[in-house]
């Protein structure tokens, strides 16, 4: 119970951080820093308080402490920015139906089942695969700023040619972390978690769809609905999803357990991604959006089919599952170049770019 507390410190955190502003105006050197000073001070405390299993509370607590320090620190940049306007609720709502449907699952998986070993199963595959999300949904506080700007300028061309390299993008990254994901999980599962994990292997494949569904209504959502005052249209997409995921976590957790929450997740992220295509169908038609996809689904088949061989012949092992991930990594990015497809060709010239650094 104690533990419990202390973990909703990082829930007041919440209310401190406005780092989401510092992103709407570009100015993500102060953000960076702020994260580099608070890690390297966390990581400090850690080694000096953290010593035995029994300062597990101390542990918990300073993480919690820190997120809050973290979110009050960059307010100091703040004041130079204040002009006052009126409450946009609708800017709360969506969040609202987003952090319910995606706690719900597992909350309902506790209730249903009353084990907490599915729940066990469900957090960590979820775990492993929202992680690699970060870097798709991070495109989107990039261009959500960039998108508003040219809608406030009635720049519709632009955004159309913005939107549709952020699906290109998402294709590009999701469908390899997709097929790689069921290709190595039984491989990765065995070492990452111990025996007695086994059940987190096919909730990892069957997760492994969520990349997908959640890249390409984030680049809908968050980078056009949001940016062009949509945010009811945000919101009434993200409810269907929740109001599908409890229903099909009513009808089958009772069956299958956490792999009934998964495929009700998924389904249900499809349904939001569907919806939010729904609405922008005369913008943004779907048809040519998966147009997009066709280079990027052979090389990830590609790039599967090999390391799922790798994967049959290798023991399960950090040293083969990085054989298996890179194998795989250069296999996707030797389709992509006999097709001479133009975002690897940006990709490559933008990490050039950077390690060149700027001119003098």
């Amino acid at each position: 119970h104690l533990i419990y507390w202390y973990q909703a410190l990082n829930i007041v955190a919440v209310l401190f951080d406005i780092s989401w502003f510092f992103q709407g105006l570009e100015e993500f050197g102060k953000i960076v820093f702020r994260n580099f000073i608070i890690k390297l001070i966390s990581i400090v405390l850690i080694f000096t308080l953290i010593h035995q299993p029994s300062d597990l509370n101390k542990y918990v607590a300073l993480l919690g402490l820190m997120n809050i320090v973290s979110g009050l620190s960059i307010w100091l940049y703040l004041p130079k920015y204040l002009v006052p306007v009126s409450t946009i609720l609708q800017m709360f709502l969506p969040q609202i139906a987003i952090q319910i449907y995606t706690v719900l699952d597992k909350t309902m998986i506790g209730v249903i089942t009353g084990s907490p070993l599915e729940n066990g199963y469900y957090e960590q595959a979820e775990k492993v695969v929202k992680m690699s999300l970060t870097v798709v949904t991070s495109l989107g506080t990039v261009m959500l700023p960039r998108i508003a700007y040219a809608y406030a300028h009635k720049d519709y061309e632009t955004i159309k040619s913005n939107m549709m390299r952020s699906y290109r993008f998402v294709w590009f990254l999701t469908i390899p972390m997709f097929f790689g994901f069921i290709a190595v999980s039984s491989n990765f599962v065995p070492w990452f978690f111990g025996p007695g994990y086994e059940k987190v292997i096919p909730l990892m494949q069957i997760l492994s769809g969520l990349v997908i569904a959640i890249g390409l209504s984030n680049v809908t959502g968050i980078q056009y609905l949001v940016p062009t005052g949509q945010q009811n249209k945000l919101t009434l997409s993200v409810v269907c999803g929740s109001v599908t995921n409890f229903t099909l976590n009513a009808l089958m957790i009772p069956r299958y357990g956490a792999i009934g929450a998964a495929v009700a997740s998924l389904i249900a992220e499809m349904v939001v991604t569907l919806a939010q295509f729904y609405i922008v169908r005369k913008i943004f038609p779907l048809s040519q959006v998966i147009q997009q996809m066709k280079n990027y689904f052979i090389a990830g088949l590609a790039m599967f089919a090999v390391s799922y061989v790798f994967n049959q012949v290798l023991t399960a092992s950090f040293i083969h599952t990085i054989g298996i991930v890179f194998s795989g990594i250069i296999i996707y990015t030797l389709m992509l170049f006999l097709t001479k497809d133009s975002m690897l060709f940006f990709a490559i010239n933008k990490i050039i770019s950077k390690m060149k650094g700027p001119r003098s």
